[in-house]
């Protein structure tokens, strides 16, 4: 492709410019030299380090860094390291742009570092080629009759770049599904379990609640402590991803993410128990040890009309805002019969909290990369409350009466999708 060609010789040249570049851009965090005489060598390595010649100045600074007292060389080996990993990420983002690869790109180049100023400078300017490249490569399978493969496409980039306005708007604008595929009667099963399993899985509790025979159950994201050890991503497959993460933290509030949705939660228990519907809670507390397999077969195991996993998201860039929803695609191998009910209820719950909070809708979309929602045997929606790495909605996440707003808008989604 001709653009991605042309990014890639820009790459070349503007790293072989920074590498013969003498100027003295680099600043260490304690710039004053030491008085023993290393002074010529101090500079020495920072001109090396500020022409990207970072094997050079490593050398020059171990010398140094055997002097005890010299813990200025030791800071200064350290940036090394991140000055390098960044480069390293700055070029491998060239590399895989060119050879169409345009997720593994765009995760590449967050790899570079805001201490390394020339190439972080340059960050967003190569992140908008890189969403220019993956929307004229969309287009172009789009236009040859693949418009699965161009869907596709699209949203596995914005599993990496969920801030690309122009993608997300692309996929709305020719992907949105038409009013009647919105509108199905919901799915009801012909039984709904009521009694637990003879062997349950741990801390959900009981439901309660009894119209119609509904059951709902909600999934508060993430627990006081993560477990990185790892479970398959679906059934029988051969990927592998961390049992639970630890989530994400308000850069304003510093709450936790275990800890907003878990509120938030237990609100919207509170307000479909007064409609008279079954609920579940995969967790009531923050100290639990549950993996994404485990919620999935909480609500599994308890026949639920709808499996509701409420989250919070965050962002490198701090200007993303926004809510959202994710739910099978057409094309999962585990849960894919259930994309349609999802989706359904995905969109009804975005529209409840629209509604309720004037919240920007960033809408539902296919993924096939959740645990918790390949091993689901229910009709399975994510939700995600808001950035809490945004100013405003981690502020806004804090209070009383957003959450409140939050639990309607939520509560009213399942509501609907119920037909209740």
């Amino acid at each position: 492709m001709d653009l991605r060609k042309y990014f890639f010789v820009m790459i070349v040249i503007v790293s072989v410019a920074l590498a013969g570049c003498a100027q003295k851009q680099y600043v260490t965090a304690n710039p004053e030299p030491s008085k023993k005489g290393y002074d010529a060598l101090y500079e020495g390595a920072k001109d090396y380090m500020a022409s990207d010649r970072f094997d050079e100045a490593e050398e020059i600074l171990l010398g140094i860094a055997k002097d005890p007292d010299e813990s200025e060389a030791r800071v200064m080996l350290e940036e090394i390291k991140t000055l390098k990993a960044s480069m390293n990420s700055f070029l491998k983002a060239a590399k895989l742009l060119e050879s169409g690869k345009f997720r593994e790109s765009y995760e590449a180049l967050m790899g570079v570092s805001k201490l390394d100023t020339k190439r972080f400078a340059l960050v967003e300017e190569v992140s908008e080629r890189i969403r220019k490249a993956v929307l004229e490569k969309a287009e172009d399978l789009k236009d040859s009759g693949d418009a699965d493969g161009s869907l596709e496409l699209l949203e596995d980039y914005l599993k990496a770049d969920s801030g690309a306005e122009s993608i997300q708007a692309y996929v709305n604008r020719l992907y949105s599904p038409k009013p009647t595929e919105t509108n199905p009667e919901p799915t009801k099963p012909e039984e709904v379990q009521t009694q637990p399993s003879e062997t349950p899985l741990p801390a959900p509790t009981e439901p309660i609640g009894t119209m119609a025979g509904y059951v709902v159950t909600l999934d508060p994201g993430h627990q006081l402590k993560e477990s990185s050890s790892l479970e398959p991503i679906g059934p029988d497959s051969s990927v592998m991803k961390a049992r639970v993460s630890s989530g994400t933290m308000g850069t304003e509030t510093g709450i936790p993410e275990h800890e907003l949705v878990l509120d938030i939660s237990l609100r919207v228990r509170a307000l479909l128990v007064e409609k008279g519907i079954k609920v579940v809670m995969t967790r009531t507390v923050a100290d639990v040890d549950l993996s994404n397999i485990d919620r999935a077969k909480i609500a599994n195991e308890n026949s639920s009309d709808l499996f509701v996993r409420i989250h919070a998201n965050g962002a490198i860039d701090s200007g993303i805002s926004g809510i959202s929803a994710y739910y099978p695609s057409t094309r999962n191998q585990w849960a894919g019969h259930l994309s349609s009910d999802s989706r359904r209820a995905s969109s009804l719950i975005l529209e409840g909290i629209v509604r309720e909070t004037g919240a920007k809708d960033r809408g539902a979309r296919a993924s096939d990369s959740y645990t918790g929602i390949n091993w689901s045997e229910v009709p399975v929606t994510i939700i995600e409350t808001g950035f809490m790495t945004n100013h405003d909605e981690d502020l806004l996440l804090a209070t009383d009466e957003y959450r409140q707003k939050m639990a309607i808008g939520i509560a009213d989604g399942i509501i609907a999708y119920l037909g209740l």
